[in-house]
């Protein structure tokens, strides 16, 4: 065991003060860089603007944590340890969140490790991908146009009746979620309405097919 010990002792290096604070001022420049990319430039249909903010602490703190370990071999086995008992519950509906939250840890991977140029080579080729990708991808939906999530706990109602109520009174329609579980049902459009009695009628005809549903109108710029 002597022996051990002293191999885990040696190989534990000091962490240059200049080169971690300069690391750390890059993850949280890029990260921030990334949550202003993911606001104005994603397509989720959740609050992108409080989203955006955990892809900061999340690069920081994997890179606090990499650089750390790497420095010696003992704290990197007691990591090992320690993440076998942490469970991360948070469901993730969209993969484009888990997308951006892979690019988060991969900031803090790279300059935890100090590796530097290549992480920041990676990171603007990675950024550039998003914002050709956006800008040449379909998007037949402005940003001025309405989120209608509707939840309802009668399973006889079927999905095209909703669909077509509001097909009827809209101009575009696109179903973009649908829950289902032991206790209601979910749906999200988006959809774009001529004006506001379209709206008055859509949550008028919904609510004749139950009228115990929960029908909400959502600006979907308030989600960009």
């Amino acid at each position: 065991m002597g022996a051990i010990e002293k191999y885990l002792a040696e190989t534990q290096d000091s962490i240059p003060i200049f080169e971690f604070i300069v690391n750390f001022l890059l993850t949280f420049i890029c990260s921030w860089i990334l949550s202003k990319v993911y606001k104005t430039y994603g397509t989720s249909i959740s609050d992108r603007s409080l989203f955006s903010k955990n892809f900061i602490f999340i690069s920081l703190t994997t890179m606090l944590i990499i650089t750390i370990i790497k420095s010696s071999l003992a704290l990197s086995l007691g990591l090992v340890g320690a993440l076998s008992i942490i469970r991360f519950r948070t469901a993730i509906k969209e993969p484009e969140e888990l997308m951006f939250l892979f690019i988060s840890i991969a900031l803090g991977l790279g300059f935890g490790a100090n590796q530097t140029f290549i992480t920041l080579i990676g990171y603007v080729l990675i950024i550039i991908a998003i914002v050709l990708l956006s800008n040449t991808s379909e998007n037949k939906f402005e940003k001025n146009n309405m989120l209608i999530e509707i939840t309802s706990n009668n399973k006889l109602i079927q999905i095209n009746d909703i669909k077509k109520i509001i097909m009827d009174n809209s101009k575009e329609v696109e179903l973009k979620r649908y829950d289902r579980n032991s206790e209601n049902i979910e749906y999200i459009f988006i959809a774009k309405l001529v004006d506001s009695i379209h709206l008055e009628n859509i949550d008028q005809e919904v609510t004749k097919l139950d009228p115990g549903i929960k029908i909400s109108f959502i600006d979907y710029s308030s989600s960009s």
